[in-house]
């Protein structure tokens, strides 16, 4: 699996008892839960407006459910229909709202479970965190096994039960994680690497669902993941808003989760990543290296790594000169090559206006056309079979008011969507990021 996507290493419960594979016996719709997932976006509106964005795959390898991601920074839910179904319906709902918590509050990017002395009391904090709040009314949302503030959990350590007994809820994952960081180093919880261990829950901590592969995910993906967790919150709060109802989640959670939203991340940052992770092999002939399979009779190869980069344009009048100016300025500061193609596009590819530029030098960015706006002139510019797989990356820079594209082959996409633009022209799978104003410092979510 990919270094975000670790099957292998999800929770496993001893007291369940779950299949990995399909009853025979059993009608496949009863391993569907269509109505559990209907009934999240009516009743919980949040959760619901985020869940709609989310894939939602039947894993029969794990024990429970997780959430994950995959080398793009796509997050999926994944769950084993057997353990699902033997749940009843309302705890199934429950099981769904804990994984999209773990979105939501951005669990699956923080580094703590990176760290290895820390990830599995990480683990535990953000679980008593999420399962809080979800039952903050009812206690019988989830199995009893799942952990609560308030309540001892079954465990061989009486200090650790009566900890989580005297915890109140509603209270943040750092929070709960501070404490119990303290109870680690008075009762000298570490094993013989120095990592912190709780007798609780599966070897690595986890008491409902699988958060194994947490860990794996590299640095130079967290802040990518970060603005697409805060997409699919910023979706989920609009959902929200618009029905004015939060569903069952408090108050004053809500009041965090718009408070998050209020943050800012670093557009720029998130582009510099993306151009970085795009850059692909190319290979040289050179006299100056040995070939291995005939030295001395043909000459060796040489390896560079070179990031083909072409730039679309939106030329909507709501896209100010300024705004492309300020991309391209960041565009060229992040191409180590410093060498980018630039494309103009409306309803068509405007393919006078294509330009290599080296640099950035002397370049100014002129508009050449005026009409409606269509994505699909920058697939199908892509896909030509002159072009495909030509590019490492398009980034298209728009207001992003205009039906979705279509499929691009061989080529990643990245949106740069201008401040007042709309962001769900991207894809499942696209990288979006909204341009802040110029004169605002950017802070971090």
């Amino acid at each position: 699996m990919s270094n975000m996507e670790n099957n292998d290493s999800v929770n496993k419960v001893t007291s369940l008892n779950v299949r990995h594979e399909p009853d025979p016996d059993v009608p496949s719709q009863e391993y569907r839960f269509d109505s559990e997932f209907i009934e999240l976006m009516q009743e919980e509106p949040f959760l619901g407006g985020m869940s709609m964005h989310i894939p939602k795959v039947a894993d029969w390898k794990v024990d429970t459910a997780y959430v994950c991601a995959d080398k793009q920074g796509n997050i999926k839910l994944g769950f084993n229909p057997d353990f699902m179904r033997g749940l009843p319906s309302k705890q199934r709902k429950g099981v769904l709202m804990h994984e999209i918590f773990h979105v939501a509050f951005m669990h699956i990017a923080e580094r703590a479970v990176a760290d290895r002395k820390r990830s599995r009391l990480w683990n535990v904090a953000t679980d008593l965190a999420i399962n809080s709040i979800i039952c903050s009314d009812k206690l019988d949302k989830l199995p009893d096994f799942c952990l609560l503030p308030g309540r001892a959990p079954k465990t061989d350590d009486p200090k650790l039960a009566e900890l989580i007994k005297s915890l109140p809820k509603l209270q943040s994952a750092d929070w709960y994680m501070a404490r119990l960081e303290e109870y680690a180093e008075e009762n000298q919880k570490q094993n013989s690497d120095g990592e912190y261990t709780l007798e609780i829950g599966n070897e690595d901590g986890e008491t409902l669902d699988g958060h194994g592969g947490w860990g794996d995910l590299p640095d130079e993906f967290r802040d990518i993941m970060r603005e697409q967790v805060r997409e699919l919150v910023e979706k989920g709060a609009k959902v929200a808003q618009q029905r004015a109802s939060w569903g069952s989640i408090p108050s004053e959670i809500a009041a965090q989760i718009e408070a998050l939203l209020k943050n800012e991340l670093d557009w720029k940052a998130i582009l510099r990543m993306f151009i970085g992770r795009t850059r692909s092999m190319e290979r040289h002939s050179t006299m100056k290296r040995i070939n291995k399979r005939l030295p001395y009779m043909m000459p060796g190869a040489k390896r560079s790594t070179v990031a083909k980069i072409i730039c679309a344009i939106d030329q909507s009048g709501s896209v100010s000169d300024n705004d492309v100016q300020r991309f391209l300025a960041e565009t060229f500061a992040a191409s180590k090559e410093g060498e980018i193609e630039i494309i103009n596009f409306d309803t068509a590819i405007d393919e006078k206006s294509h330009q290599k530029i080296r640099n950035g030098q002397n370049f100014k960015w002129q508009r050449t056309r005026c009409g409606g706006t269509d994505f699909n002139a920058v697939q199908r510019y892509l896909n030509d079979s002159k072009r495909r797989g030509k590019y490492s990356a398009c980034i298209i820079m728009s207001d992003g008011y205009a039906p979705k594209m279509g499929a691009v082959v061989g080529t990643k996409v990245m949106w740069v969507i201008t401040e007042s633009g709309d962001t769900s022209a991207a894809r499942p799978g696209d990288l979006i990021v909204k341009m802040g104003k110029e004169s605002k410092s950017v802070k971090r979510a």
